[in-house]
This record gives C-alpha cells, structure tokens and sequence, in this order.
C-alpha cells in the first residue's frame, strides 16, 4: 500500500533563504561539526528503530568531498536501507525525492523529514506508519517531544508541539501536486492538506547545540529527571543535566507560563462575554 522515505539534507545549495529561510552550509568546518554532531546523536537514532520496513535518503551538495561521502558510506554497513545522493542544489533535491515517488512500486508514498543534528523514538518510525491512511496530502505530527541544550545541560518537554520539524506527508504517487516533506515549510502545512496531530510520549528530540544556538528563551517544561528516555539512544539516556542550569530555566520559565494562562483565561472569558 505505501513506501516509506526518511530523508535528511546535509550541505545543499539553497537560492537566497530557500523554502525556510535557511542559508546554504559548505564551509568545511560546518561539515566536520555537522557529522560529529550526526554520528553521535543522529545516526543511533535510526539504526535503533524497532521498524526497519523504510528506505533513509541522505541528501549532500554534489561538491562535497569525498572524504566524507566516503565516511558516511560506512553506515551501509550498519543500514543496509539507507543510500546517499548528491545533488547540485535545493530544487534538485526535491526533484530527485519527487523522482522516486513518482517511480515508487507502491500506490502510496510516506516522506518523513530528520534534520541531520536531531533524534527520533525508536518506535518513530513505527508509529508514522501505523497512521497511515491511504488519503493524499496527509500530514502527520506528532506532538510531543524533548529539547535537549547541549551548551546548557538542560533538557524541555513540548507536549502541544503541532507544526515541528519531525513531520511526515503522505503522497498518492499519480496525484499531480507532489510536494514531498521538503516542499513547504514545516510550520505551514499546504492549504489542500490536512494534519494527524498524534498525542503520545515523546517522539523526537530537537538538539540544541553550539551551531544552532539561539538566545531566544526556550519554552518547554523543564526536567530534572531522565526517567523516560528509553526509546532513544544511550548517549542521550548517559546524558549529564545540570540542574543549576535547569532552575536557573525554570525561574525565568514558570512566570510566563503563569501570565500566558491566565492571558488565554482573561481571552476566553472576554469572548464568551461578547457573544
């Protein structure tokens, strides 16, 4: 009834700021980061999925070196499904995984996005599949998930989490309008489409690191305790949390979480007086 695609980009071209207003990444100390980054969180992630029933895309700019096509090549021998292409640019890329939907041997197509420096639940992939539907331009989100601040040591829990970056669309591979996952930005979802927002545990980790670092507050529940984190890899389970640093959060966290509520409290009950 359908195949299933995970796919993650490395250093592709992109024009300007691409379909999400990301800039191009190639300079070779990005790259090095980047991998070290990949292998050490990324990679287990997948290789520990309890289904294996999905073909993994890994995307690089065609001007890559081969010193590390050759590197991540190694996995191969970890992940027999997974294969890697190189790509001149940003629309190549989605042409390419537009290609392989089209040629797909089944009527269905599931395209799954795992950006390079993020970690999926071991049952990630199982749990996409089984929402399955056989219904074109289907999102499917899962809501919950961890956030976990290499620099700070501190790991956030999103509960409510309903346009993140580790989505899934399902595609009738003889519709005209494919798209794939990397056709649109994750936090708008294509007018004609409709969303599967799944509320489960945690289904995916976002990492925050120093390549990625923002100063913008994060939002997320704090925890203090690693007490639900056996569906992701041991070198997150290992993981050391400040819990200085988690405090620290939760001081500058549960004042605005207090004045959003009771902002959303005062909204409510100021429209159902109008009405």
């Amino acid at each position: 009834m359908f195949s299933h695609l995970l796919i993650t980009r490395f250093n592709i071209k992109v024009s300007g700021f691409g379909p999400e207003r990301m800039t191009s990444q190639s300079s070779a100390e990005w790259l090095q980061e980047r991998l070290r980054i990949f292998n050490m969180y990324c990679v287990p992630s997948v290789i520990s999925q309890s289904n294996t029933d999905f073909t993994w895309l890994i995307y690089f700019d065609s001007d890559t070196p081969i010193k590390i096509i050759n590197e991540v090549s190694t996995l191969k021998n970890k992940i027999s499904h997974l294969k890697i292409i190189l790509v001149d640019h940003f629309d190549a890329f989605v042409e390419d995984i537009i290609r392989k939907i089209r040629t797909s041997p089944e009527p269905y197509v599931i395209s799954s996005r795992l950006d390079n420096d993020d970690l999926i639940s071991s049952e990630y992939i199982n749990s996409v599949q089984n929402a399955f539907i056989p219904v074109h331009n289907t999102i499917i989100n899962f809501n919950a998930g961890y956030e976990l601040s290499l620099p700070d040591h501190v790991l956030r829990k999103w509960n409510n989490s309903f346009k993140n970056q580790f989505t899934s669309i399902i595609e009738d591979k003889s519709e005209p309008d494919i798209l794939t996952i990397y056709g649109f930005p994750h936090w708008r979802p294509p007018a004609l489409s409709q969303t599967i927002n799944i509320k489960t545990r945690p289904m995916w980790i976002y990492l925050i690191h120093g390549k990625n670092y923002s100063e913008q507050p994060g939002k997320g529940i704090p925890i203090f305790y690693k007490s639900n984190l056996t569906l992701f890899p041991v070198c997150i389970r290992r993981y050391d949390l400040s819990i200085f640093n988690t405090v620290r959060y939760s001081v500058k966290w549960l004042p605005t979480i207090i004045m959003r509520r009771l902002k959303n409290t005062f909204y409510s009950g100021h429209v159902k007086r109008n009405i």
